[in-house]
């Protein structure tokens, strides 16, 4: 069976129907391809299916999670989950993040504050984390550019690393086949902040990265946000017009701050 699938932003994860878990995960074989926006099913892999690319093993728990292992540098990471639910590139806990710093493996890393939430009813809570860009992780014989690393209270391979492979999932073998997409740029343009939505305030600026553009132009967590580019959130735009808003290099934000002052904003997204 080949289908369609819609990645859905808000939530951080593929669309696919609750019936669909883990429970029939495992009776059959996977191709997610994002490039393509296809997800395919099948009972066997032929092996003109595994052409290029490479083959990792994955171990497994008794929720059908799969976990592999990643080299960042000189050092192996061991049993990485891979997260199609999460958003992000490599969550590190912080135990193994400060460990890397001490070797040197990373360095120059960045701080995001603000808060976070698990899709638009999540309730938000406190957000302190490092996140550095990097072009020390390997994956088997792959060398990777520009992979995100973060802190986190998981050890988790996410869905915008996941999204430069087409991966095919053999549950027989427990093998992940991992074919890239797309080559990651030589430089990677970032935005600096994230917007969230709460009831009682509606569209906010949700958390800031340090050091970035949006950052020194002054732009905070907890500001209401008015306008984002060509999209009014008091006017007809809500939330939901913001996730399908693709930003631009140049970004406009008009906000209210702590002390109901309106303040607008023009600033490039940052490149690392």
């Amino acid at each position: 069976f080949i289908g369609d699938f819609e990645a859905n932003p808000i939530l951080g994860c593929l669309e696919i129907d609750g019936i669909i878990g883990s429970n029939l995960i495992r009776h059959c074989n996977w191709t997610v391809d994002q490039e393509h926006k296809s997800l395919t099913f099948f009972n066997g892999i032929e092996k003109h299916d595994l052409k290029g690319g490479t083959t990792i093993p994955f171990k497994t728990d008794n929720q059908y999670n799969m976990f592999t292992d990643v080299g960042i540098g000189q050092a192996t990471v061991k049993n990485v989950l891979v997260d199609y639910g999460s958003n992000g590139s490599i969550a590190l806990n912080y135990e193994i993040f400060t460990a890397l710093k001490g070797r040197n493996i990373i360095d120059e890393t960045l701080t995001e504050s603000g808060m976070r939430q698990s899709g638009i009813v999540g309730k938000p809570v406190a957000l302190n984390r490092e996140i550095v860009y990097t072009d020390s992780v390997n994956i088997d014989n792959m060398y990777l550019k520009k992979v995100m690393l973060r802190t986190g209270k998981t050890v988790s391979i996410g869905n915008h690393l996941l999204s430069r492979f087409r991966v095919t999932i053999n549950w027989k073998n427990r093998t992940l086949h991992l074919l890239k997409n797309r080559e990651a740029p030589d430089s990677i343009r970032f935005p600096g902040f994230k917007l969230g939505y709460a009831a009682d305030q509606g569209v906010y600026v949700q958390s800031v990265v340090d050091n970035s553009n949006a950052y020194h132009k002054g732009l905070r967590p907890n500001m209401r946000v008015l306008k984002l580019d060509g999209l009014d959130f008091e006017n007809g735009n809500d939330f939901c017009d913001y996730v399908s808003h693709e930003l631009g290099n140049t970004i406009f934000l008009e906000v209210v701050d702590s002390n109901a002052r309106k303040m607008e904003y023009h600033f490039e997204q940052t490149i690392n």
